[in-house]
C-alpha cells in the first residue's frame, strides 16, 4: 500500500471512529464507504459496496466497514477497495 493510501486510510479510520455514535443509531450492521474522511453512502452487503467504491472511485481506493458494536463484536471488518484490490484488516 503505497503512503498515500495509508495517509488516506488513516483520515477514513479517524472519520469512522469519531462518526462511529450516530453511524451505530443510523446504520447497525451495514456497511459504509468513506472517502477523503467523508461518509460517503451505506449498503446492506459488502458485495454492493465494494462495486460501488471500485464504480465511484476507481483506482482510488475508498474506506469500506460494517458498523458493529465492538463491545459485542471483536470482528473490526474493515477493508480498503481501490482497482487494484481489496485489503482486509
Amino acid at each position: 500500500m503505497s503512503h498515500n493510501a495509508r495517509k488516506s486510510l488513516a483520515k477514513d479510520i479517524e472519520a469512522y471512529n469519531k462518526q462511529f455514535p450516530q453511524l451505530r443509531e443510523r446504520y447497525m450492521g451495514k456497511f459504509v464507504v468513506f472517502k477523503g474522511g467523508q461518509f460517503v453512502s451505506s449498503f446492506d452487503d459488502f458485495d454492493t459496496a465494494i462495486k460501488f467504491a471500485v464504480t465511484k472511485f476507481g483506482e482510488k481506493a475508498a474506506f469500506i466497514r460494517q458498523v458493529r458494536d465492538p463491545d459485542n463484536d471483536g470482528y473490526e471488518g474493515i477493508s480498503f477497495a481501490g482497482m487494484n484490490g481489496l485489503i482486509s484488516l
